[in-house]
């Protein structure tokens, strides 16, 4: 990182490298973020839903195969939001082979005749 920090002419020494970090109270900017600091709420309406549907439509999958699929999200972003799907249920998570996240179908969603994606 401090390569890559120099190079760009930000910081020469691990201490300047150090003050380059977000504080704690800071949010980093995100696709579902707006300019004013708010969540885009059609973005996250779609990215959401696109999420769901592409664990319905292939469960197992994984982040890196969810973010290559929704080509709109760096696999970080998409494990934020598979984090809040899993914990209001909408998609399950498990540990699949290799020690590798997986996710499928949640309890929210199992059972609601008609719900197809």
């Amino acid at each position: 990182a401090l390569s890559v920090a120099e190079a760009a002419g930000q910081a020469k020494t691990l201490n300047a490298l150090k003050s380059l970090i977000l504080p704690d109270e800071l949010c980093a900017p995100a696709a579902w973020v707006d300019d004013g600091g708010e969540f885009n709420e059609a973005v996250v309406r779609y990215v959401l839903i696109s999420l769901i549907a592409a664990v319905q439509n292939n469960p197992g999958s994984t982040i890196p195969s969810l973010a290559r699929r929704l080509k709109l999200l760096e696999e970080v972003e998409v494990a934020v939001l598979m984090d809040r799907l899993v914990r209001v249920e909408a998609v399950a998570k498990r540990t699949g082979h290799a020690g590798q996240c997986c996710y499928y179908s949640g309890a929210l969603l199992v059972g609601i005749p008609g719900l197809n994606f």
